[in-house]
């Protein structure tokens, strides 16, 4: 049993056992090669021999040619062995490595789960504190706030467009030089800057004429009797009296 421990060096650190390994494979393969040279001089001799009996007998040299074979195969044989202790060696460290490595990624994840928590945290803060801001200028301010222009003004000169073939079969230039009919009047709440591109400016208590109703954007259309100026209002500046109500 002793001999087989120290056979294969297993009762090395596998560092110390690694090395032992190699040089005993190193060892191997160099006297495989010398056999492998000494097979190949015989081989030789053995055909010289046959071409010429009188140098020496071709048998003789069958013998020798026969152990020189045997001594490769065992080599080989041995070879082998060690090779796969080798492996079995190198095989051990790798497995912790790779475990040590998915411990340090799981950190990693566990950390960068933890980061994004941190941002959401703050910008619900920053979220809230913005708000806050509104409401105290809304109270400062006696007009309500405006619906944002980008979902107002734009989007509801587009719908107008759109629906306006719909409604009548005259080619669309006609709608470009004809004003649409009012739906009904409208009188300014508080006074309004137009602040965005398609939005009109009124006065405060100034009647308007209605030409098309909130889309539910927050916008309404209105024409300015005076010039025959169109553009949007924000809903909640104005107090509306439709004629169909």
């Amino acid at each position: 049993g002793n001999g087989d421990n120290k056979d294969d060096y297993s009762d090395l650190p596998p560092n110390q056992r690694k090395k032992k390994l190699q040089m005993k494979i190193e060892e191997i393969q160099a006297k495989i090669h010398q056999e492998t040279a000494a097979r190949d001089g015989l081989m030789k001799m053995k055909g010289v021999y046959e071409q010429n009996s009188l140098l020496g007998d071709p048998m003789s040299v069958e013998g020798q040619l026969n152990e020189s074979g045997h001594r490769l195969d065992k080599l080989r044989q041995e070879l082998q062995k060690y090779q796969s202790y080798l492996e079995e060696n190198n095989q051990t460290p790798i497995h912790t490595n790779v475990n040590g490595i998915r411990r340090q990624h799981s950190c990693r994840n566990s950390g960068g789960g933890s980061i994004p928590d941190d941002d959401s945290l703050s910008r619900s803060a920053s979220d809230s504190s913005v708000s806050n801001n509104h409401n105290h200028n809304n109270q400062k301010q006696s007009a309500p706030g405006t619906p944002l222009p980008s979902h107002g003004p734009e989007s509801g000169i587009g719908a107008s467009h759109s629906s306006l073939p719909e409604s009548d079969d005259a080619p669309p230039p006609y709608y470009d030089t004809e004003l649409l009919p009012p739906l009904g009047t409208c009188r300014a709440l508080y006074p309004f800057e137009a602040t965005s591109e398609g939005s009109i400016a009124m006065m405060d208590g100034e009647e308007l004429l209605v030409i098309e109703v909130d889309q539910g954007d927050g916008w309404t259309r209105v024409r300015r009797p005076a010039d025959s100026i169109e553009g949007f209002v924000p809903t909640s500046y104005i107090s509306c009296i439709l004629n169909n109500c």
